[in-house]
């Protein structure tokens, strides 16, 4: 999440976590502290059993799935995310973030 924050070019980010989200904010708001605004974090996970579950397994072809629908809404509100106006340019500047995403950390 920081490499993403860091590809953005913010400064801080905020954040709301249900669920394995809630354990993925505790867990960058204790390592980047600075780098955090507002959290909150609600369903709370417990830690000791998050790594139980293959949800990941389960979760990457939803996500494919769903993933043309977070374009269609992220063009539709382009004015708020400034990635792009269409479906394929929001699709192209996501794409684009990853390779700054995947440099090392600072």
């Amino acid at each position: 999440m920081d490499r993403i924050r860091a590809a953005l070019g913010a400064r801080t980010i905020s954040y709301y976590g249900i669920s394995y989200g809630s354990y993925l904010g505790a867990v960058y708001a204790s390592l980047f502290p600075r780098h955090t605004d507002q959290v909150v974090l609600d369903s709370v996970t417990d830690p000791a059993g998050v790594w139980q579950q293959s949800g990941f397994r389960v979760a990457g072809p939803g996500v494919q799935a769903r993933f043309p629908d977070l374009t269609r809404f992220v063009a539709g509100h382009r004015a708020r995310y400034h990635l792009g106006a269409t479906r394929a340019e929001v699709r192209a500047a996501c794409f684009a973030l990853l390779p700054a995403s995947r440099k090392s950390w600072p």
